[in-house]
């Protein structure tokens, strides 16, 4: 990125991609930029070896501890259905609720410090959320200063910033992400990857050239995203599953990248982002590998795990093409559910109580997928 005033900068400028150890910056004056997962975990490293470090970033990105209210479960245990069929108005106004009471009430300095970020943005479900809390640490130790207001310029030796804050600083690190290029593809002008079908079919070039790894939930795993999208163009070449005809497939891509501009309106420049959950579901529609299945209903034991714990890809091989049900069933059983029965019936209840506002216009409804 180009940063107003870097001409002037007598320093050294960088990016992440470079990065490979905090040992380069050891005593120096550090201005990082940006905090996704990558800038986490550098930014956390350079702050125990500079002299000072400070941290800009243009919002309070939402951050998911790695073990959510300090419970031995990791944050991915939380991508269950039965967190997710609570409404976003309601789970947004339930987690303010609850960063505002961990701001005085958590288990660690840790904890307050990440409710304290957290309550600093109120879309806190409308972001891509950052899965990796290891700067906070950082933040809770006084080696990291953070700064939100933007960068004015930059001087020969230091950085000023919106709100007037001017801070001496000699290296720069741009955790800023990377550039997406398509130009290698002559015949077709990609340019927003809302605008292939499941973030990989552009309608203009149907199997002869499609993009997988471009669909990046906002909480959940990349490489399960991949899996179903590679699964469903294997099914697409085999001549097992076909494309919907082309009216239809615009008719599908719209209506996600409606849902999708409208829902992650926190993050409107992430183009690639995805809702974990509804995502996986609808290709597992499609490639015809739905974990709900008549055969659970003589399984209740496997059906509360579906239910209740984390949606990791084992879950799309219990029934359908390339299923393996005793295998894959081993694995969901041996993962934890993270809610106990009365933590279930309390996000049944809210579940339920939020659509009945919902049907009488009291409580925004959430787009449709």
């Amino acid at each position: 990125m180009d940063l107003p005033g870097q001409e002037d900068f007598a320093g050294e400028i960088l990016h992440s991609a470079h990065y490979r150890n905090a040992e380069p910056f050891r005593g120096k004056r550090v201005l990082c930029v940006g905090i996704g997962e990558t800038a986490a975990d550098v930014v956390n490293e350079i702050a125990q070896v500079t002299e000072s470090c400070t941290l800009s970033v243009r919002r309070y990105q939402p951050i998911v501890e790695r073990y959510p209210a300090g419970r031995p479960y990791t944050n991915d245990t939380y991508t269950s259905q039965l967190l997710h069929s609570v409404p976003l108005a309601a789970a947004g106004t339930f987690m303010r609720l609850g960063m505002n009471r961990n701001k005085s009430r958590g288990k660690t300095a840790a904890a307050w410090a990440v409710a304290e970020w957290n309550s600093k943005n109120p879309h806190f479900f409308n972001h891509f959320l950052t899965k990796n809390d290891a700067f906070i640490r950082r933040i809770v130790d006084n080696t990291l200063t953070v700064n939100a207001s933007g960068i004015e310029r930059l001087g020969k030796d230091y950085v000023l910033f919106k709100d007037g804050r001017r801070k001496k600083i000699d290296t720069i690190m741009l955790n800023t992400g990377y550039i997406e290029d398509f130009s290698i593809l002559k015949d077709v002008n990609i340019t927003d990857v809302h605008r292939l079908y499941k973030h990989m079919i552009h309608p203009d070039l149907g199997l002869g050239a499609v993009l997988i790894g471009w669909a990046r939930p906002a909480a959940g795993g990349v490489p399960a995203c991949s899996e179903m999208q590679s699964r469903y163009f294997a099914l697409l070449c085999s001549g097992k599953k076909a494309l919907p005809d082309r009216v239809r497939l615009q008719n599908l891509i719209e209506r996600q990248a409606a849902y999708e501009n409208e829902v992650f309106h926190g993050n409107p420049d992430l183009r690639t982002l995805v809702h974990y959950n509804h995502y996986m579901l609808d290709f597992a529609k499609a490639i015809g590998c739905l974990p709900w299945h008549p055969a659970l209903v003589l399984d209740p034991q496997l059906a509360h795990r579906l239910c209740c714990g984390s949606q990791t890809p084992h879950v799309y091989r219990l029934f359908g093409p390339h299923s393996s049900h005793r295998a894959a069933r081993k694995t969901v059983m041996s993962l934890p559910p993270a809610f106990k029965t009365s933590q279930v019936l309390g996000i049944t209840a809210v579940s339920v109580a939020s659509r009945v506002l919902i049907a009488m216009g009291l409580m925004r409804p959430d787009p449709v997928y």
